[in-house]
């Protein structure tokens, strides 16, 4: 039972208005017929849109700008575009949303639909073999495992990359310790050996060592400085107070000539002269409190000051250079102080670190224990000892600071030889571990792609075979087939398409089959690959693919697809061809007929059920009055059809025609008469009994008169065809509808025609069985 129940479009392409489709339950094969431009690729573009979110036929044609708005019917607006697929008692709904992209709401679990298409018959079996590969890399891709062969493809570089850098950096630290044990004159067997030797000494103590020789010579830099500082301030008071001797000499000896206690005299008169240019108001003495005139006074004291010019230039310079000297001796005492604390942090720093390079005669730390004395009765000798301690360290500073590089050159040999040994066993035990993960990975990349290779092969290796198996159905002792697909060695998005010729076994069917073969083996693929990547769910449809095959092919053709059907949901077939609709007019079964009328874009896609054969015969019957030309025509391109059919089964001879198209009376002259005494039909029922068995021989006997009939009515009608009678007709079209009734089906509207059993014909559903059958 079919789960397809229906679809509706409107405003979608052709179908102006809503156009809805109702598939019948009981049938798993829809043909749905129509001229061209009646909407038959609106319909199948419909199943597109919605249960694929493609736009349909539009995808493969060049229309200039956005394709998606062509699906919207010349008369409406994107708005009205919707489209319903009713399936399994669920209901699904499609628009076009922003940018007219298809939009579809409903249950997660919607039908898949496989859709072929003229132009795809092309793009599967003509392309490049690149192409082919994208035409059919959805049913043969991989996905997890192509991206765990990627990321071990990826891993595998990575690793092969880390192990590159780690062995150049086993590399590099070698040639460098190699270096440093050429500049160290070679000693020891090796640079190995000999780095291993260089760091066994205990790095905190070399830190300890250059820590102790940094701090003492930075006291003796110190100390260096300040007892510059103390010498210099020691010489400028000692220069100073030389010069205010000699000036005071000066001063002595110039005022031996002038009254006494000229140098107060001096004072006096400057502090009242700078008291007399403060007051703003001076009428009397501010000593004798006489009355005075303030500018006269001013005037005089002045005056005596520039007489005793001389006294006060040297008066000026004695207190200039006191203070020089005050200000001196304030530097020398802190001078002095900074000495004394220096010297005492020298000598506690000598009393917990004496270096090497002190342990000689000219230095006993012992004479200078007086420093860390605190009285300062005994400055004098502290500073004595601090000038001695600074001299005795000052003249070992070069020493020291060899001392203390060839410290920091041993530092940094030892960092540098620990860090060359540690990047060589380090890296070269990361180097051994990255070129085993990326054996293991490189190993692994292979065998994915390996299985990858052999899985694609093996598929279509089985899509070859079913290829084969269909094709070789169509296209029997033709000497084509042995259909291959395999993979290009040299590339990995390639697929080659093989086929046999004549006698060449493998060769590319593009360059020598025809159109129509190329046809056909394009759908034979592409049937394959939708079985082997469908589901129970899986609606297959043929856009109006098959035009180019000639009658033979096209009924070897359906009767391989018809063997396929079981293999999906629902098969949907568009055609214009008139041989398909033919084909299905015999008679009831579970193939459904549905036939497109004229188009308008007024009134859109419109559609009506399909008359079968003997449906229309019987109607035409039952008409009152009858048209006994149009009963007697019906009847008898009714009969050729089925004397086409079973003419071609039994091979019977016809004339040679250069067009093979027969009249009745041919098709009743092909059948001997043997083959006519023999000709029966069994009908059976589930379990394979017969239940009824019906000989064709009374069938056939009465055919040449029918014959006769049909051609005086049904094709010639005149005088001659007049004198038989309604009854005459009547039987004529009985006597069609009981041959017909006979060989077809009732159950699957089929002829007997499929030789599985190798006893007799068969009909697809095995209810009916023709015999005999020929080899």
């Amino acid at each position: 039972m079919s789960r397809l129940q229906s679809i509706s479009l409107e405003a979608l392409k052709g179908a102006t208005e809503q156009t809805e489709i109702n598939f019948r339950n009981d049938s798993d094969l829809t043909v749905i017929f129509g001229e061209n431009g009646t909407g038959k690729s609106s319909i199948v573009d419909a199943f597109d849109i919605l249960c694929n979110n493609e736009i349909g036929s539009l995808e493969s044609k060049s229309v200039g700008g956005k394709k998606e708005k062509y699906l919207v019917n010349l008369t409406k607006q994107k708005a009205d575009c919707k489209i319903k697929l009713n399936y399994n008692n669920s209901e699904w709904t499609a628009t076009l949303g922003s940018g007219y992209s298809p939009t579809t709401t409903g249950p997660h679990n919607k039908p898949k639909v496989a859709i072929l298409r003229k132009e795809k018959i092309h793009s599967l079996v003509t392309a490049q073999p690149k192409d082919i590969y994208k035409e059919i890399k959805d049913f043969i891709e991989t996905p997890n495992c192509e991206n765990g062969e990627d990321l071990l493809n990826k891993l595998s570089i990575e690793y092969n990359r880390e192990y590159d850098s780690a062995v150049k950096s086993v590399t590099d630290a070698d040639e460098a310790l190699k270096n440093l044990w050429t500049f160290e004159d070679t000693p020891g067997e090796d640079h190995i050996t000999w780095a291993e030797g260089e760091i066994a000494i205990d790095p905190e103590e070399i830190e300890d060592s250059i820590n102790n020789y940094s701090v003492l010579l930075s006291l003796i830099e110190a100390l260096e400085r300040i007892k510059d500082a103390f010498d210099s301030a020691t010489s400028g008071l000692r220069n100073k107070e030389d010069e205010f001797a000699e000036k005071d000499r000066k001063f002595n000896e110039l005022a031996s000539t002038e009254e006494d206690n000229i140098s107060e005299l001096i004072d006096v008169l400057d502090k009242a002269k700078k008291y007399i240019e403060k007051s703003v108001k001076l009428d009397e003495c501010p000593v004798c409190e006489q009355d005075v005139n303030k500018d006269d006074l001013f005037t005089n004291i002045e005056s005596r000051l520039k007489s005793k010019n001389d006294f006060v230039k040297l008066k000026d310079e004695l207190i200039r250079i006191e203070k020089s000297v005050n200000s001196l001796k304030e530097r020398l005492n802190d001078n002095t102080s900074q000495f004394l604390t220096v010297g005492v942090e020298v000598y506690s720093n000598l009393l917990e670190f004496v270096p090497t390079e002190l342990n000689d005669e000219e230095f006993d730390l012992e004479r200078y224990e007086l420093l860390i004395d605190e009285s300062e009765e005994k400055n004098e000798e502290k500073i004595e000892l601090s000038q001695n301690l600074s001299q005795n360290l000052i003249s070992h500073k070069a020493t020291l600071l060899q001392k203390k590089d060839a410290l920091t050159k041993t530092k940094n040999n030892f960092n540098s030889i620990s860090n060359y040994l540690n990047t060589i066993n380090e890296k070269k035990q990361r180097a051994e571990e990255l070129e085993l993960l990326r054996d293991r990975t490189t190993l692994l990349h292979e065998i994915f792609e390996e299985e990858r290779k052999n899985y694609v092969k093996e598929l279509l290796e089985s899509i070859s075979d079913d290829i084969d198996r269909m094709y070789t159905k169509i296209h029997p002792n033709e000497n084509l087939g042995r259909i291959k697909l395999t993979p290009d060695p040299g590339k990995r998005a390639s697929i080659i398409l093989n086929a046999m010729f004549e006698s060449e076994e493998e060769t590319y069917p593009q360059a020598y089959y025809s159109e129509s073969h190329l046809d056909t083996l394009g759908i034979c693929l592409f049937i394959a690959l939708a079985k082997l990547f469908g589901d129970e769910d899986t609606i297959l449809i043929f856009d109006d693919v098959i035009t180019s095959a000639d009658q033979i092919h096209l009924s070897r053709f359906l009767t391989m697809l018809e063997d396929e059907l079981d293999n999906f949901q629902h098969t949907i077939i568009t055609t214009h061809y008139q041989i398909w609709r033919d084909k299905y007019r015999y008679g009831g079964g579970n193939t459904q007929l549905i036939e497109l009328l004229r188009w308008t874009l007024q009134r859109g896609v419109r559609h009506d059920r399909t008359k079968l054969y003997i449906d229309e015969l019987e109607e035409y019957v039952e008409q009152e009055p009858m048209d006994k030309q149009i009963v007697a025509s019906k009847s008898g391109i009714f009969l050729e059809l089925i004397l086409d059919n079973l003419a071609l089964m039994y091979r019977c001879k016809l004339p040679r025609k250069s067009d093979p198209f027969y009249t009745l009376g041919e098709y009743i002259g092909a059948f001997d008469r043997n083959l006519k005494r023999n000709l029966k039909v069994e009908v059976v029922d589930e379990d394979g009994n017969t239940i009824e068995e019906i000989p064709l021989l009374n069938s056939f006997n009465v055919l040449p008169e029918d014959s006769m009939i049909r051609n005086e009515v049904g094709c010639h009608f005149n005088l001659t065809g007049d004198q038989y009678s309604n009854d005459d007709i009547k039987e004529m079209a009985d006597n069609t509808l009981n041959l017909a009734n006979a060989l077809i089906c009732s159950e699957c509207g089929e002829l007997p025609y499929k030789r599985r059993s190798g006893s007799y014909y068969e009909c697809r559903c095995n209810r009916k069985r023709l015999y005999p059958i020929i080899d």
